[in-house]
């Protein structure tokens, strides 16, 4: 089994046998397998929510950009009339 967890391995398993006729349908486990999946689907987001709120309330909702822009840095802070910017 590579890196797929065991629920989705025996869904698509069962899926398969079914498929060739190896494997006869039964309801009350295909509808537990299905619940099993959908609490999951739930919890993560739950999960995902949390985060989102945490984010939200510690001033950190602001993401971090995806990509990085290269070049110089100029500072452009402005002052106060009639002085010198600093070097």
């Amino acid at each position: 089994m590579n890196d797929r967890d065991l629920a989705a391995a025996v869904r698509d398993a069962a899926k398969q046998r079914l498929e060739n006729g190896e494997l006869k349908p039964n309801l009350r486990d295909g509808l537990n397998a299905q619940a099993l999946l959908d609490r999951r689907e739930e919890k993560q987001r739950d999960r995902n929510f949390m985060l989102s709120l945490a984010r939200l309330t510690s001033g950190a909702a602001h993401e971090v950009p995806a990509h990085i822009i290269e070049g110089v840095a100029q500072d452009v802070t402005p002052t106060p009339e009639g002085e010198e910017p600093a070097e």
